[in-house]
């Protein structure tokens, strides 16, 4: 590589720009989707040295609207490409970890359980995907009350049926309540697991879930 008069490198333009794209696609596969904020986007930096070639030393290399177009041409195919991957990607991951989480969980092995849809929980939250994110804290909230940890469970619980209605996800409504009817009914509170179980049922007949309102029903 090249130096200039104060000693430092001169970077070829097309290597800054892969560069960028390369991170771009171990963020965007790995649900680091909150590095995507502002300057520090990958995707965004690589945009924007195309658009100011006069700032870098390489400027021969887009010296001319024509190569500067094909640059851009090229850097979209690109990135489309490897945003699929990535999301491919992203979704293979998080069917492993919900996959190794209800393995852990059918074991016993409910700390395990819990660790693994922790992990799902934060691809949800990155991709801001509500109903994932509201099904990750139905597990989890799940697997606290199968350690024993009724308050934990509650509080899992409640965090999930706040996203899921937000969201208006009437069959993730449902399945939530299903279990905190089960939290209540363990703790034995009885008047809190009718009203939970009411609210279950309700929600899953007119959504017509049948395996929820099954559940509820051996709850109560």
């Amino acid at each position: 590589m090249v130096r200039d008069q104060f000693g430092i490198l001169k970077i070829p333009a097309s290597f800054e720009v892969d560069c960028w794209l390369l991170v771009g696609f171990v963020c965007n596969s790995f649900g680091s989707l909150e590095k995507s904020q502002g300057y520090y986007w990958p995707w965004h930096r690589a945009f924007l040295w195309l658009s100011q070639p006069s700032n870098h030393t390489c400027r021969g290399l887009i010296a001319t609207q024509k190569r500067r177009g094909i640059i851009m041409r090229r850097l979209c195919v690109t990135w489309l490409i490897w945003m699929l991957a990535g999301l491919a990607f992203a979704q293979s991951v998080s069917d492993s970890l919900l996959q190794n989480g209800r393995l852990h969980y059918e074991r016993g092995d409910y700390g395990t359980a819990i660790s693994y849809y922790r992990h799902y929980l934060k691809i949800a939250q990155a991709d801001h995907n509500d109903r994932n994110i509201a099904d990750a804290y139905r597990l989890i909230g799940d697997a606290f009350r199968a350690s024993g940890a009724m308050q934990s469970a509650l509080e899992e619980l409640d965090m999930g049926l706040e996203i899921a209605t937000q969201a208006v996800d009437s069959s993730m409504m449902a399945r939530i309540y299903n279990r905190i009817a089960a939290v209540r009914f363990e703790m034995s509170d009885t008047k809190e697991c009718e009203v939970a179980a009411n609210q279950a049922l309700k929600i899953a007949r007119l959504v017509h879930d049948q395996a929820t309102i099954s559940s509820t029903l051996n709850i109560v």
